[in-house]
């Protein structure tokens, strides 16, 4: 029964993200986890389905550093409270929601007006990966 619920599981998680914590290895759940992973799987994909989908739980609101900055959100690094901004005069800023206190990275001066910003990013168990790249046209 638990080869089953892997394999629906693996699946699904092919297609888009299932509501795992990134990183757990499905093998090692017991049943009733694979059975509650699919189940809140499929209640969010439901609701996402909605034509307007409903906020479940607190919806915390936090006040940004530098509000007056047009920042664009990079990632928000599951399982913490960090959050990657970034700001052509600025950089990119790695924001804790917790301390509230921002680390700047700079980055080197760019032609904003010439300049396009890709990026991508990976999660894995405990680690966070983010690639920024600037495009200069």
């Amino acid at each position: 029964m638990r080869s089953t619920w892997i394999g629906i599981l693996e699946r699904a998680g092919a297609v888009r993200p299932i509501a795992c914590p990134i990183g757990e290895n499905l093998s090692r759940l017991d049943l009733y986890a694979l059975r509650r992973i699919a189940h809140h799987t499929n209640r969010l994909e439901q609701n996402w389905s909605r034509r307007y989908p409903q906020l479940i739980g607190a919806v915390r609101v936090v006040r940004c550093w530098k509000p007056e900055i047009p920042w664009t959100i990079i990632a928000v690094i599951p399982g913490t409270d960090i959050v990657l901004l970034h700001d052509f005069d600025f950089g990119i800023v790695c924001y804790d929601l917790q301390t509230v206190k921002p680390i700047t990275i700079p980055l080197p001066e760019v032609d904003r007006t010439e300049t396009s910003v890709q990026y991508s990013h990976y999660n894995e168990y405990g680690k966070h990966l983010t690639a920024v790249v600037y495009d200069n046209k």
